[in-house]
């Protein structure tokens, strides 16, 4: 079998998440001095938050679906991730410690989402950090 019927038969990834995938990777490794296991955690962290992105959507809070994500981060490592949300249009009046709230109480839930996606042992924790940006009117 040719190596182009290979690659019809698995599917073609889109070009935009491949992309995507490398930014973050070079993010976290560069050069030859590098182990495979920080590339590993690159790739976990753009799984995580590819998912989140897609699972955000899917929220049944209105102040929830509003967030988007920066990069996902491990801290320290790969069993526990950072991801940085932040509002693109922040409502006028909203709390940090409600959202964030908000945020621990569908941890679960996203965490399910997200071991649906991996492939490994045990999913990793997830700590939020909401960014609040200056709004220039």
């Amino acid at each position: 079998m040719s190596s182009r019927k290979k690659r019809d038969r698995h599917g073609s990834v889109p070009r935009s998440d491949v992309y995507f995938d490398e930014q973050v990777e070079n993010r976290f490794f560069s050069g030859p001095g590098t182990s495979r296991r920080e590339r590993k955690t690159a790739q976990l962290c753009a799984q995580v938050l590819r998912t989140l992105s897609s699972a955000f959507g899917e929220l049944a809070d209105p102040v929830l679906r509003e967030l988007s994500i920066d990069p996902v981060v491990p801290a320290p490592d790969a069993s526990r991730l950072l991801a940085r949300v932040y509002f693109q249009k922040p409502p006028r009046d909203v709390d940090v410690a409600n959202v964030l709230a908000q945020l621990h109480a569908v941890r679960g839930f996203l965490r399910a989402e997200i071991a649906t996606v991996i492939n490994r042992k045990r999913t990793p924790e997830l700590d939020f950090e909401l960014v609040c940006a200056e709004v220039n009117s």
